[in-house]
């Protein structure tokens, strides 16, 4: 309510659990009636799929998405940066992209067969793009929005142990990148988002382990979106719609 006299629209999203602890579900209901679009418990991955279902089953009601940070906190492990090669070099442990592809399986063959609505967030690996583009062709209700930096980024930049490409989901490989591009100007990715999560110097000048993941996104957006996505021969009246029409 205290941004009804702003010069924009703020939109919130209601916790899917009762500080975020993936336990028990929040008045998604009474949320939907005092404002909130959607339900996510954010950067924290709902870990139970009964628990998943239990939620996509009530969200239902209110006829609008849950977002799912889809990551298995398990299989990620300690890692800070994407499974690859690189990561044996640089001598840092590595989150494989089957983290998220397995967790992004397993939410949209839940919402599949219950018919609800859920949106993936920051898809970051070419798995996941072809899941997304499977179950789309059955359930009309799954959206997904990709991240500027993951459409920009590899995990080839990272040989100088740049924290500020310390994110989650981690910067993957050019093979995931070339397909985020591709599922973009396709469409079976939906549209762009910035995933802005900043940090100060001082926390982002920690070793690579101890820095927090995050990183800016509106400033720099649209400037990295275009060069990317302009080579790949997208319209830029297309390229604008991604981040401001289609989200919307």
């Amino acid at each position: 309510s205290k941004s009804n006299n702003l010069p924009i629209d703020v939109f919130p999203i209601g916790a899917v659990s009762l500080g975020q602890k993936g336990e028990e579900l929040t008045e998604m209901l009474i949320m939907k009636e005092n404002g909130a679009i959607a339900f996510s418990d954010d950067g924290i991955p709902i870990q139970n799929a009964q628990f998943m279902a239990l939620a996509l089953k009530y969200s239902k009601m209110t006829n609008l998405p849950v977002i799912n940070h889809a990551e298995d906190i398990y299989l990620r492990g300690e890692g800070v940066m994407n499974a690859s090669p690189n990561s044996n070099n640089l001598g840092l442990k590595g989150n494989p992209s089957l983290a998220e592809s397995i967790m992004v399986y397993r939410d949209l063959a839940l919402a599949s067969s219950l018919g609800a609505r859920l949106h993936i967030p920051h898809i970051s690996t070419k798995d996941s793009v072809g899941l997304v583009k499977l179950f789309k062709s059955k359930n009309k209700l799954i959206t997904a929005e990709v991240s500027p930096h993951h459409l920009y980024f590899c995990d080839d930049d990272i040989v100088d142990f740049n924290t500020n490409l310390k994110v989650g989901p981690p910067i993957r490989s050019k093979s995931d990148r070339k397909k985020l591009i591709e599922g973009i100007k396709s469409g079976i990715i939906d549209c762009i988002a910035t995933d802005h999560a900043p940090h100060t110097i001082e926390e982002k000048e920690a070793p690579f382990d101890w820095a927090p993941c995050g990183m800016i996104g509106l400033e720099s957006a649209f400037g990295a979106v275009w060069k990317v996505l302009s080579e790949a021969k997208m319209d830029l009246l297309e390229v604008i719609t991604s981040l401001t029409t289609k989200p919307r």
